[in-house]
């Protein structure tokens, strides 16, 4: 089984080229992989359920359920929720 930095490293390998490392965000639960991600400048979001601990790493972003990840991914986008329904 691969470690979370060989993953990661492997991720960065699979990537087109012009795609730079901070335009990547990783969504997990673990902090292995949270932390591989982050010391390889990518934007990290921590999946948690409510009330379980915050984990030993610090991320950008924190959830609690899958649909909130669409939320993280407009906020970066800069994809206002109010503008959409004023057009």
């Amino acid at each position: 089984e691969q470690s979370a930095s060989q993953t990661v490293t492997s991720l960065e390998g699979k990537l087109p080229k012009d795609v730079e490392m901070s335009r990547v965000m990783v969504v997990s639960d673990r902090d292995d992989y949270l932390r591989a991600a982050r010391d390889a400048g990518m934007i990290t979001c921590r999946l948690r359920k409510p009330n379980s601990r915050r984990g030993n790493i610090t991320t950008h972003y924190d959830v609690e359920d899958v649909p909130q990840i669409q939320e993280v991914i407009d906020e970066i986008a800069g994809i206002s929720f109010n503008a959409v329904l004023n057009r």
